[in-house]
């Protein structure tokens, strides 16, 4: 299979990328070290979690379930 871009890491500014080219009609792969499951951010830093959804971008397991907190930043009712 062909791509038009690779990009490398699916963290939070990797799996941006690779959404902003395939959402422009480019034919993406997007790599990451880790399996997919592990892959990308684990945490919000700053992003509106509407936008993680958006992306579909798969939110931190709930307080208690990997032992930590879940931090939510932002400003309630906004986008």
């Amino acid at each position: 299979m062909r791509f038009d871009i690779a990009i490398v890491g699916a963290g939070t500014a990797g799996a941006g990328a690779a959404w902003q080219c395939a959402r422009r009609g480019m034919r993406v792969v997007c790599v990451d070290s880790r399996p997919l499951a592990e892959a990308g951010a684990r945490w919000v830093n700053g992003v509106a979690t509407w936008l993680l959804d958006a992306a579909e971008i798969p939110t931190i397991a709930p307080a208690g379930q990997r032992g930590g907190d879940v931090v939510q930043d932002g400003c309630p009712g906004r986008r």
